[in-house]
């Protein structure tokens, strides 16, 4: 008798050992780490499943011949600087890029430009601009010449100023009337059409303006040769204050 008693004492001795601790929680019993994770992914339904590609940025004729203009009239002051302060070096760097850029210019308007303005019926506009274009590839052909064979002295200055404000007279008169033509008669589409292929046209201009009467000649007189390569590497040229759009990214 004894001995059951002993047994039954260290039964009821042990029987709250059995039931689980009342301050514990239970969901630290029942609930899995799988159950808590995937708990944690509903709590984010608007998470990203994947990424967005880039917007690209749309090209706009319109804005590029602008930045042509602006940089027009920049190298403009940035050489009337260099020639206040004696600067014979920085003067044929800035007269190398004046170069440079107008042959660009005239090399996208010719290929691309005219072309659109014929399109759209402007053939007597087409016509007129293409003849200034020529004008100025002759002046500034000549300031190419120049460059290689004179020192910066007055004489070559004065050629310069004179190209230049050929140059900006021609800036002027085209905001006026083509660039805001254009504006108005093309639509967006066409307007970034137009940007690709003027920007396109730029890249495989030459380094010196090539005139031309034959207009069928004009497309291999423009093209970049090897030795505008060798006159380039003979030269420096001063870097642009105001970038065009790269119509890769586009």
């Amino acid at each position: 008798m004894r001995r059951s008693i002993q047994i039954g004492s260290k039964l009821r001795s042990l029987r709250p050992a059995l039931h689980p601790n009342p301050y514990v929680p239970r969901c630290i019993f029942t609930r899995s780490a799988v159950a808590a994770s995937s708990l944690w992914e509903d709590k984010a339904p608007n998470e990203a499943r994947g990424t967005r590609p880039p917007i690209k940025p749309s090209l706009d004729y319109c804005t590029e011949i602008m930045i042509d203009f602006k940089n027009f009239r920049d190298l403009n002051e940035r050489f009337e600087q260099a020639v206040d302060e004696r600067d014979e070096e920085k003067i044929k760097s800035v007269a190398s890029t004046l170069v440079y850029e107008v042959s660009k210019y005239t090399a996208g308007k010719e290929f691309c430009v005219h072309k659109s303005l014929a399109e759209n019926g402007l053939d007597s506009l087409a016509e007129k601009d293409r003849q200034q274009c020529s004008r100025l590839e002759q002046v500034f052909l000549n300031i190419d010449k120049s460059i290689g064979s004179h020192t910066a002295d007055d004489r070559f200055i004065a050629d310069v100023r004179q190209a230049c404000s050929l140059l900006l007279d021609n800036v002027e008169k085209e905001e006026k009337a083509q660039h805001e033509t254009l504006k108005s008669i093309l639509n967006g589409p066409q307007k970034s059409k137009l940007a690709m292929e003027y920007l396109k046209a730029r890249e495989t201009a030459a380094k010196r303006p090539r005139p031309t009467r034959d207009v069928t000649d004009k497309l291999v007189a423009t093209l970049a040769r090897p030795s505008d390569a060798i006159a380039s590497a003979q030269r420096s040229y001063v870097e642009l204050r105001y970038p065009h759009s790269d119509p890769d990214l586009a």
